[in-house]
């Protein structure tokens, strides 16, 4: 993973495959799912404003999206989005995303460990901190562990953005 040929590689296939990607700075929005189990696992895609998202976007950023695997409905992307936003949700190897990646945005993901390796920001939508607590808890407290700025609304993970306000310091 932290081969830095490895890497070098593993990146040209990204940016070959995603053309896109290409002079850009990209967000992956990594979350977990929803629901108890493979057969009940979804994600509230109606909890994010594709649209403000997409202006916010402009020229200088990108948007990935890679739900959990047992996530199976497809991120509702709007073709006029197709330039800025892409499903990466098929994409065998999540941390092969991490090379190329100058934002994470997950909320309860183990995937914040790998990511953590690559010394780069990251943001945590938590818009159900309390009911993800009650049904499958956390280890540690969530705020003081959260290697980076804690958001509750979709606007505040916008303003983040906009402000690039992701407490890097935690």
């Amino acid at each position: 993973y932290m081969d830095p040929d490895v890497r070098k590689e593993t990146t040209e296939r990204i940016y070959r495959d995603y053309p896109m990607l290409k002079d850009k700075k990209v967000v992956l929005f990594a979350p977990t799912y929803r629901g108890q189990n493979r057969k009940t696992a979804y994600y509230p895609y109606e909890l994010i404003d594709f649209e403000k998202m997409y202006e916010l976007c402009k020229d200088e950023y990108v948007v990935l999206f890679k739900m959990h695997p047992w996530v199976h409905d497809a991120v509702p992307i709007s073709k006029a989005h197709k330039d800025k936003f892409a499903d990466v949700g098929k994409f065998p190897n999540i941390n092969d995303l991490f090379y190329i990646t100058d934002l994470l945005i997950t909320d309860y993901s183990s995937n914040i460990f790998e990511y953590s390796l690559m010394k780069k920001p990251m943001l945590f939508f938590a818009f159900d901190k309390i009911q993800y607590s009650f049904s499958r808890g956390f280890h540690r407290p969530y705020e003081e562990s959260a290697p980076g700025k804690v958001c509750y609304t979709f606007e505040q993970v916008l303003e983040a953005i906009r402000t690039e306000d992701f407490e890097y310091e935690k």
